[in-house]
This record gives structure tokens, sequence and C-alpha cells, in this order.
């Protein structure tokens, strides 16, 4: 695996976490009834942020076989 390679996995492994992060503390705070004023679309595009970069995190990661 080329240096480049390895560095853009483990870039789309931490932008995954902040995304996993971020979507949580919307939720827990949503919940809460703390952040009221955030639009229900917003918590649906950090969840399908977050799936989509879970799957591009994994799809990067090295094979081993």
């Amino acid at each position: 695996m080329s240096k480049l390679t390895k560095s853009k996995a483990t870039l789309f492994s931490y932008v995954f976490w902040a995304f996993l992060i971020f979507t949580l503390v919307i939720w827990i705070l949503r919940g809460l009834r703390i952040l009221t004023g955030i639009h229900g679309w917003i918590f649906w595009v950090s969840i399908f942020a977050t799936i989509a970069t879970a799957a591009i995190s994994r799809a990067q990661r090295p094979r081993r076989y």
C-alpha cells in the first residue's frame, strides 16, 4: 500500500468519526430538547453523511487476502 493511499484511508477514517460524533451530539441534544430549532433534514443529512463516509473509509482500507 502506498503512503498516499494510507493517508487517504486515515483521512476518511477521521472524517467518519467526526461525522459520527456530530450526529450523536445532535441526536442527544435534540432528545433533551436543547436543540429544538434544528430542522429534521439536518439530522438526516448527518446520518447519511456518516453512512457514506463509513463506506468510503471501509473501502479505502487495505485488504488482506
